[in-house]
Order: structure tokens, then sequence, then C-alpha cells
């Protein structure tokens, strides 16, 4: 219930900036070239793919030692998370931000598939103003949904390292003793 309770947070707060985005858009008539947006959606793609890179190397990393915590051998054994939370929540961190990338990545996707296909028509044409601001708002949230990502990917680097001293301070303590 929690992780739902969390994905309409999520969702409540992009369609909340989607909207706002959206009314200040219209009333700054705010107007772009196709061209600035197709040179700014090609660096939040290639963003996204740097995190599912990073992030992706992180979860053949992590997920392992995760799952050992939880499964043995051939046999279900219970659950025991006080030892393994920071790797849980890391990689719910990280898988986070790399499902984060990855809806950037399919909505701009969908984006030039629909320019692609509508471009020429009566329907864009007539409604080109519109569309044109409604891709726009999509951007600004989609910027914002991608910085997440990129501050998660920072922050379970930070506390990796954090891990590591702690481990590190916590084995020169045992071998004094």
């Amino acid at each position: 219930m929690h992780q739902i309770w969390g994905l309409i947070k999520f969702l409540w707060l992009y369609f909340t900036m989607f909207i706002i985005s959206s009314i200040a858009i219209y009333y700054f008539e705010i107007n772009y070239s196709f061209g600035d947006y197709n040179s700014y959606a090609t660096v939040l793609i290639g963003v996204s793919g740097m995190v599912f890179t990073i992030m992706g190397i992180w979860i053949a990393f992590i997920y392992p030692n995760a799952l050992q915590r939880i499964v043995a051998p051939n046999k279900l054994e219970t659950a025991d998370f006080s030892e393994g939370l920071e790797d849980t929540k890391r990689l719910e961190s990280i898988v986070g931000s790399v499902l984060k990338s990855a809806t950037v990545i399919v909505i701009l996707m969908f984006i030039f598939l629909l320019k692609l296909v509508f471009y020429k028509t009566e329907v864009y044409s007539s409604l080109h103003i519109l569309l044109k601001n409604l891709c726009l708002s999509t951007i600004i949230v989609l910027s914002y949904a991608q910085v997440e990502a990129v501050w998660q990917v920072v922050k379970a680097n930070i506390l990796f390292i954090e891990d590591l001293h702690n481990k590190r301070e916590q084995r020169e303590i045992d071998e004094d003793i």
C-alpha cells in the first residue's frame, strides 16, 4: 500500500507541474522552434542513456547481494532486511532512476513519432500552437524527472562511498580488537 501511495504522490506532482507549466507557457506566449526542441530532447535522451548505463551496472552489482540476503540456496528463508537495508534502499533508488529514465525516453519517442505522423495533417495545422505548448510542458516535466533520476545516481554513489568507508572503519576496529 505504501508503494501505491508513493506512486500517486509521484504522479500528482508531475501532473501539477505539467498544468502549471502549460498555464505559464500559454500566459507568457513562449515560442520555440522544433530544432531547439529537438536539440534539447537529444540531450535529455543522452542523459537518460547515461543513467541507464550507470544504474544498469549498479543493479547488476547490488541485486545479487540483496537477493542473497533473502534467498538461501534452494530454499526460502525468513527475510532479514536489518543488515541489508542500505542495499535495499539503494536498489529501490537505483531502479526508480532507471524507471524514470525509461519513462523519459518512451515519452520523447512517442512525441517524435506523433510529430512524424501528424506533421502534415489538418489536425496538426489546426492545433499547432496547443500541441507545441503541450510538448514544451511535457519536456519541462520530463526534465525535472530526469534531474531527479540523475540526483538518485549521485546519491546512490555517495551512499556507496559512505558505506565503503564505514565498512573499512569497522574492519579496522575489528582488527584492533
